[in-house]
């Protein structure tokens, strides 16, 4: 059964492809070169405002072991609040460490930077639907299948900055001497290079409120990152009315036993989501009720108790509200290791990992992540 989540976004991938591809089919007319150098004297500064952002993103960065990486994801969208999907993590992650074992460091680079591009195209794209870029178009096209457009819209990149920089340079340098580039096609790159500081900088924001958990032992990965909806009043019989700072999360558990479509151990590595246990705590209060205890790890998420298999994504949208502007929310995620034929279920469901022995249940820690209003 396709959820409305899922309905919804098939329809956004389907016609934001059509758009896409439109914008890359579409002739443009040609314009005679005019002051190429002063041209590129624009693009130089940009180049160097680009950079400058990267380096102060750095400072930024989310707390743990990823201080020299950071995820380019999706922007979070509050429609989706209590939504869920599935994906496939072939799919919907790029993991720039884990290279191919076929690839070379120069092969892998190129790889990170074709990811990387293709990433801020369709963001800048997706924000500005009167926007067309026909090199960075013609460049994205022409190394990835058009399967992989549609995912753009889910997908996940975990990217190091010296990737983000190196993106950023070879984009300059192809083109910032190139006679055959046309000045229409110049200040086409230069809009790029100012939309996708924007969408850098969002993501930098977004960077700051996201945690990445990993269980390397059972090849799991929970990516959670956090979002403000803004402010509501609420009323209270006794106190008056209060009011409350809104946040919507979205949490990603990924089973990512599966490379090059191959099982990458011989154990049991199917796994099914039976709850969650949260710690909400709000910054700088000093009410009693400052900290918030979720413990439910039987009731599975937003109504649904997902299997994962390997090469499985499970994706899921919920809420809380804080009284301060900023907070910190950690917890776990309640699993048990099922049989590979397995079905997912829904709250009401029959569901006999409920009463697995203990040896078959665990707690998937996730690590703190930010609520910043």
């Amino acid at each position: 059964m396709i959820s409305r989540y899922g309905l919804r976004n098939s329809a956004k991938q389907t016609f934001a492809y059509v758009r896409y591809l439109s914008n890359y089919e579409s002739p443009k007319p040609t314009l005679v070169p005019n002051d190429i150098d002063k041209l590129n004297r624009t693009s130089a500064k940009l180049y160097r405002i680009l950079l400058k952002s990267l380096r102060s993103s750095k400072k930024k960065s989310a707390a743990g072991n990823f201080n020299d990486h950071i995820l380019l994801q999706p922007p979070l969208n509050h429609r989706d609040y209590g939504s869920a999907q599935f994906l496939r993590s072939s799919e919907c992650t790029h993991w720039c460490d884990q290279s191919l074992p076929f690839q070379s460091d120069s092969m892998r680079q190129e790889d990170n930077r074709l990811e990387i591009l293709s990433f801020l195209n369709w963001w800048v794209q997706n924000n500005n639907e009167t926007f067309e870029n026909k090199i960075v178009d013609d460049y994205v096209m022409e190394n990835i299948s058009p399967g992989a457009v549609a995912n753009l819209l889910v997908k996940n990149l975990f990217v190091s900055y010296n990737d983000l920089r190196e993106t950023v340079r070879q984009g300059f340098r192809m083109y910032l001497k190139d006679s055959s580039v046309d000045k229409s096609e110049i200040l086409e790159l230069q809009r790029f290079a100012i939309e996708s500081s924007r969408i850098l900088q969002d993501q930098i924001e977004l960077w700051e409120r996201t945690s990445i958990s990993i269980d390397e032992e059972r090849g799991l990965r929970i990516v959670a990152t956090s979002s403000s909806i803004g402010t509501t009043a609420v009323r209270h019989l006794s106190s008056g009315q209060d009011m409350k700072n809104r946040f919507t999360y979205r949490i990603r558990i990924e089973n990512f036993n599966l490379k090059n479509d191959h099982v990458v151990r011989d154990d049991d590595q199917t796994f099914q989501l039976l709850g969650r246990s949260w710690k909400i705590m709000e910054d700088d209060s000093d009410d009693d009720d400052a900290e918030v205890i979720v413990n439910a790890p039987t009731t599975g998420v937003v109504g649904h108790l997902p299997v994962l298999k390997p090469g499985d994504s499970f994706e899921y949208m919920s809420g809380c509200d804080l009284k301060t502007p900023r907070g910190t929310m950690t917890g776990s995620l309640h699993m048990a290791l099922v049989d590979d034929d397995t079905a997912s279920a829904q709250v009401g469901d029959p569901v006999d990992a409920l009463h697995a022995p203990k040896e078959k249940l665990f707690e998937l820690p996730v690590q703190p992540f930010r609520l910043i209003s």
